[in-house]
């Protein structure tokens, strides 16, 4: 019998490594999971890169796919990440009171992220966003 295994174009992307810089992202459909522990909650957001930097292997950048892991219980990576994210779509943050928001509002909203090279947890490279910004240049309405 053959061994065989399906590899869609996104499972391909996956892998390439971005050219550290500003990218343009676009949020998939957040989810929550249990953390590995399973004392807290991890909310991940599937981004796919819409435009920036070439990538190392001189290819455009469009299309890699960007996973956003954000624990509610580490208040730098998670909560902080989370609350960058929410201002760089236009959400307002109160900072004098707690609020709940909708992150699955989030879906198909665009963004601007910081991507760095950093090694995971199995010491493979991968692409991690460290910081977001409101996209700096909307694309007209009349060309979406």
């Amino acid at each position: 019998m053959a061994l065989k295994i399906t590899l869609t174009p996104e499972d391909v992307l996956h892998g390439v490594l971005l050219t550290p810089g500003w990218h343009r992202l676009k949020i998939k459909r957040p989810s929550s999971q249990l953390s590995k522990k399973g004392d807290s909650t991890v909310f991940v957001f599937p981004f796919v890169v819409m435009s920036g930097p070439i990538t190392k292997e001189k290819k455009p950048s469009a299309g890699v796919p960007v996973t956003g892991f954000y624990s509610d219980k580490d208040r730098g990576r998670g909560k902080l990440f989370l609350a960058k994210l929410l201002k760089s779509l236009g959400v307002t943050v109160d900072d004098k009171q707690a609020q709940s928001y909708d992150l699955e509002g989030c879906e198909g909203k665009e963004t601007e992220g910081y991507i760095e090279n950093q090694l995971d947890n199995n010491k493979v490279m991968q692409n991690t966003i460290v910081d977001f910004r409101p996209v700096s240049h909307p694309v007209p309405a009349s060309s979406q």
